[in-house]
């Protein structure tokens, strides 16, 4: 019973030991489970190895240059190369597109006082995303192609992007939810069309899967399909981390 004029009791404010508790739970998790680009792949296997005109590069399932007339004239192995470009592009564009993601993270890190749990957990993210890197850039080596990946107006944009993640966490991480999600659903379809070359395969599962904490099932197809219609399947957020609404303070 309070008396009059006296302030109401009001129950302790757990939202910041929630959080912290939730982001100790996600850096305990990522010691548990976690990807390594040269445990995870076996590169140097037979099977794995990448020849430019095996058919089982040719472009994904729905693909659109692979319903075009030009790309239906060519020669199963000028579809093999075509396809095997497009891969080691989006290999390559994916991975710088996670080093944006990476220097936002370690300008958030940079910034943090001491006895903060997101230091942890941010940079168990950006040895992630930087074994992610490794798997990647490794495929487009091993294609023997000189690919490009981002434009170079792109890249020069990123600079003004990576500041966000401190001064507007989630537009920020609006960005990075824009980029990752449809590449992580075309990758979660084409896995369920079957991934005809095993190191593909193998890759892809690994990006999904660590950032779905699912396993995909696999299953097989011929080449790329072209749909009369095509539905289009509702997006499904890949990651977007607790401590992006408490980076800028509790």
């Amino acid at each position: 019973m309070t008396t009059a004029g006296a302030p109401a009791h009001r129950p302790p404010d757990t939202a910041v030991d929630h959080f912290s508790s939730v982001v100790v739970h996600l850096s305990r998790r990522s010691v548990r489970s976690h990807a390594a680009a040269y445990a995870d792949v076996d590169w140097d296997s037979p099977e794995m190895a990448i020849d430019p005109v095996d058919e089982r590069f040719r472009p994904w399932h729905g693909d659109p240059l692979a319903c075009t007339r030009w790309y239906r004239r060519q020669t199963p192995d000028v579809q093999a190369r075509v396809g095997l470009h497009r891969v080691a592009v989006a290999m390559r564009t994916g991975w710088e597109f996670e080093n944006v993601l990476q220097r936002g993270l370690l300008e958030v890190v940079f910034w943090l006082p001491n006895h903060r749990p997101e230091f942890r957990d941010a940079h168990h993210e950006i040895i992630e995303e930087s074994q992610h890197t490794l798997m990647f850039q490794e495929f487009v080596d091993r294609t023997g192609l000189d690919v490009a990946g981002m434009a170079r107006h792109e890249k020069l944009m990123s600079r003004f992007v990576v500041p966000l993640s401190r001064r507007f966490p989630a537009l920020f991480f609006l960005f990075v939810v824009a980029g990752e999600d449809p590449v992580d659903h075309v990758q979660r379809r084409q896995l369920r069309a079957g991934v005809p070359h095993p190191l593909l395969a193998r890759i892809m599962r690994i990006h999904v899967e660590e950032a779905r904490g699912t396993s995909p099932s696999p299953g097989t197809t011929s080449g790329a399909a072209c749909p009369r219609s095509t539905r289009r399947a509702a997006p499904r957020w890949w990651w977007l981390p607790p401590c992006c609404s408490g980076w800028w303070g509790p």
